[in-house]
């Protein structure tokens, strides 16, 4: 298996993939995978577990980057000097509309919000403290998805979920999409230098349930370059 490694993701990075069905799963342990038999039976417990969050329609936005600034040396910010741009924010997020979502599963996805029966839906409000707890986070949130070579996982590590949008009630399965986002953060203060997320492309061009993927590449995600 090889290893490379992306400066950061924008919409640009997937512009010459073709995809096909797609979800979002949580906690997923894809580590070991190396055959479809592998990838195929993984998906099929995390469904049967209740860690996949819900399809995906029309694949996701995925965006990893960093902004820049230049410290005052003077106090106006003119004085250029060498290795002066230092990182001020990251950005590292996906976006999705979830299909097929029942609302038994409203929870997980969204671990800051209150679910509450009224008039017959089922009515999303926010937390009124939100006091936000590691539990609240997710190991990764994981999209996976078919391509014209395979199949593609992008993973954002240590991942907060919420509505990227107003959500008012959810009545039954949700048909409609519900907008997702995820955000990957760094889960220790002295790995601030790597970036909470990693892709995966595994290559087959057979049915062979048992036959191991034609190539896998493992893509670590950095900080994106000014």
């Amino acid at each position: 298996m090889s290893e490379k490694v992306l400066y950061g993701l924008t919409g640009d990075t997937f512009k010459s993939i073709q995809f096909g069905a797609g979800a979002i799963f949580k906690n997923l342990e894809y580590q070991d995978v190396r055959t479809m038999s592998d990838f195929n039976a993984l998906l099929t417990a995390a469904a049967a577990e209740g860690r996949m969050l819900g399809a995906t329609d029309g694949g996701i936005k995925v965006n990893i980057s960093a902004t820049y600034g230049r410290p005052s040396l003077d106090g106006l910010g003119s004085i250029p000097f060498k290795g002066g741009l230092l990182p001020e924010s990251l950005e590292c997020y996906i976006e999705a509309t979830l299909k097929e979502v029942s609302p038994s599963k409203m929870q997980s996805i969204f671990p800051t919000s209150r679910f509450a029966m009224e008039d017959g839906d089922n009515a999303i409000s926010q937390r009124i403290n939100l006091n936000i707890s590691n539990e609240d986070y997710a190991d990764n949130v994981t999209w996976v998805a078919t391509t014209n070579f395979g199949y593609i996982m992008v993973a954002l590590f240590n991942a907060f979920g919420r509505a990227d949008g107003a959500i008012s009630s959810v009545d039954g399965v949700a048909g409609g999409g519900i907008p997702y986002r995820a955000d990957g953060n760094v889960g220790d203060f002295h790995e601030t230098e790597f970036i909470p997320a990693e892709v995966k492309y595994y290559f087959t061009n057979v049915d062979d349930a048992a036959a191991e993927f034609d190539k896998i590449e493992e893509y670590k995600v950095v900080m994106p370059q000014p």
